[in-house]
């Protein structure tokens, strides 16, 4: 069923995604979709930007991280919507029988390649990759609590992270990074 959430996608966007071999018998199958590149896990776990403070930074598992969504929390790399509030989410999705959440890949990223739009970069204020996993868990938190008050029989899977891999154009085929598989 499609929702109204803001962002949702009605199926797969327009990328070359690797596809099991019976993908063809899901395909008659609608489920909604809502994916933010770049986001982070905390872009689907807030109503608003009001509990920011006046450097647009909100307090996560004890962490300073930007308010700002987006790729880098930079605005350029945000797209058309600002936040996306979770009781929109969680109210779109309560007739749900399955949930499904795996945004949250970005917050390990951001810290590893781009921390410095995204955590404050003082002393004690950049966190370490293990550091954003209590980020990613309050983050969670939030949206699984949010769908749960509004269904609380719905099943919620969290998928887990998967390793980097890179792209080998022009055969478009990917490789796992293995030296990434222990952060698995």
């Amino acid at each position: 069923p499609s929702t109204k959430i803001p962002g949702e996608a009605p199926g797969p966007v327009g990328r070359r995604v690797p596809k099991c071999d019976d993908a063809a018998s899901f395909e008659t199958l609608r489920s909604p979709r809502l994916g933010m590149q770049g986001w982070q896990s905390w872009g689907f776990a807030f109503e608003s930007d009001e509990d920011c403070d006046s450097q647009g930074y909100r307090t996560i598992a004890g962490w300073k991280v930007s308010c700002m969504n987006g790729f880098a929390c930079n605005e350029r790399w945000r797209g058309d919507l600002p936040y996306v509030p979770v009781t929109t989410i969680a109210t779109e999705l309560r007739d749900a029988d399955v949930v499904v959440l795996a945004n949250y890949v970005n917050d390990a990223r951001v810290a590893m390649y781009a921390p410095h739009g995204c955590f404050p970069g003082g002393d004690n204020e950049m966190p370490e990759v293990e550091d954003t996993f209590d980020i990613t868990g309050e983050s969670l938190r939030r949206t699984i609590r949010a769908i749960h008050a509004q269904n609380p029989d719905v099943v919620i899977i969290v998928l887990g992270r998967y390793p980097d891999r890179n792209a080998y154009p022009p055969e478009r085929w990917y490789m796992v990074k293995e030296g990434t598989l222990d952060r698995v």
